[in-house]
């Protein structure tokens, strides 16, 4: 028996869905051990904008990469988040045009 054209639709844009979410999540975990080297390329990129000194106090270079790989970490949770998001709902999307009938009319 065929399907209906709107399930295999339907079915199409949740695997395009589980698809982006996937490499989304896949950025998300390839990106996470590089964070500390951006964080300092990050502190590097404002000593060069200052024209190559910084002495405001004798821990601010440690804290400013504290803050950049959180500011990263943070970036990057919000990108593996999306991507868990978009797996979950095209995943639930895929099951639940499985079991539907098309509709009347």
């Amino acid at each position: 028996m065929q399907r209906p054209a709107f399930q295999v639709t339907r079915v199409r844009a949740s695997l395009v869905l589980i698809l982006v979410g996937a490499v989304l999540l896949v950025s998300a975990f390839v990106r996470v051990p590089g964070i500390p080297l951006a964080a300092h390329d990050d502190f590097g990129a404002l000593i060069r904008a200052q024209g190559g000194s910084m002495s405001h106090s004798g821990t601010y270079p440690d804290t400013y990469r504290t803050i950049a790989a959180q500011s990263r970490m943070l970036q990057n949770a919000y990108l593996g988040f999306t991507g868990l998001a978009l797996v979950t709902v095209g995943a639930i999307g895929a099951v639940a045009v499985g079991g539907r009938t098309p509709p009347n009319g």
